[in-house]
C-alpha cells in the first residue's frame, strides 16, 4: 500500500473517524512544539508533495512507498500545523488560542465553574474568565479571509460575554431554590450540571457572536 499526503489519517466520513481527528488535534502535547519546528514540519509537508507531484507525473498516482516511520512524522506534522498554523494567513496562532492548548487552559477555569460556591460573584467571574478564553480561540481560529475589524472584535467580545454571563446568571437563579439545601458531594455534582448547562449554551453564543463575520 502506498501512502499520498492528500489522503486524510482517519475516515472523515464517519463519526469515528472525526472523533479519532478531534482527539488528536486536541492532544495537549502537540502545543509543546517551538516555531522552528513548525517551519521544519512545514518544509518536510512541502518537500513531501513535491515529490508526490514529481511521482504522479511518472507514474500517474500520488501514492509512494514511504517508511511507516517518515509516515508517522508526517501525521503529526500535519497535525501540529493544523492547530499551529491559520490556513488563511499562514501566520503562526498564538499559543494560548491553539485547539492543542484548549485542555491545559480549559482545566483551571472548570475547577473555578464547579468547585466555587454559585455566588453572583463567581458565576460572572468565572464566566467572564472562559468566555474570554473562548473569545479568543474563536478569535484565532477564524476565517481570516473575512474582513475582521478592531470595533467589530470588540463588539463581538462584549455582546459574547453579556450573553454568557446572563444565561449563566438566569440558570443559577433557577436552580438557586435547590441549592441551598445542597452540601458536600452532591452540591459539586448539581454545581457542575448546571455550569454545564450554562457554559454549552453560553459557548453556542460565543461562537456565533465571535465569527458571525463569517456568516
Amino acid at each position: 500500500m502506498g501512502f499520498s499526503i492528500n489522503e486524510p489519517e482517519y475516515d472523515m466520513q464517519k463519526f469515528s473517524g472525526r472523533f479519532n481527528n478531534f482527539i488528536k488535534v486536541s492532544n495537549p502535547l502537540h502545543a509543546f512544539y517551538s516555531n522552528r519546528r513548525i517551519k521544519e514540519f512545514q518544509l518536510l509537508i512541502k518537500v513531501q508533495k513535491r515529490d508526490e507531484e514529481r511521482y504522479f507525473k511518472m507514474t500517474g498516482t500520488r501514492k509512494m512507498i514511504v517508511p511507516k516511520e517518515k509516515v508517522k512524522l508526517i501525521r503529526i506534522a500535519q497535525t501540529v500545523i493544523s492547530t499551529a498554523v491559520n490556513p488563511d494567513t499562514g501566520k503562526n496562532i498564538f499559543w494560548s488560542m491553539r485547539m492543542s492548548s484548549f485542555l491545559p487552559f480549559n482545566l483551571p477555569i472548570s475547577f473555578g465553574l464547579i468547585i466555587t460556591p454559585p455566588t453572583p460573584f463567581n458565576t460572572i467571574l468565572w464566566q467572564w474568565i472562559n468566555q474570554t478564553y473562548n473569545a479568543q480561540c474563536n478569535y484565532g481560529n477564524r476565517n481570516a479571509s473575512s474582513e475582521y475589524t478592531v470595533k467589530t472584535v470588540m463588539r463581538s467580545y462584549v455582546a459574547a460575554c453579556v450573553a454568557s454571563i446572563s444565561v449563566a446568571l438566569f440558570t443559577r437563579m433557577l436552580v438557586s431554590g435547590w441549592t441551598k439545601s445542597m452540601t458536600g458531594g452532591l452540591l459539586v455534582i448539581f454545581n457542575a450540571f448546571t455550569a454545564y448547562l450554562a457554559t454549552s449554551s453560553a459557548g453556542f453564543l460565543n461562537a456565533f457572536m465571535m465569527r458571525v463575520t463569517e456568516l
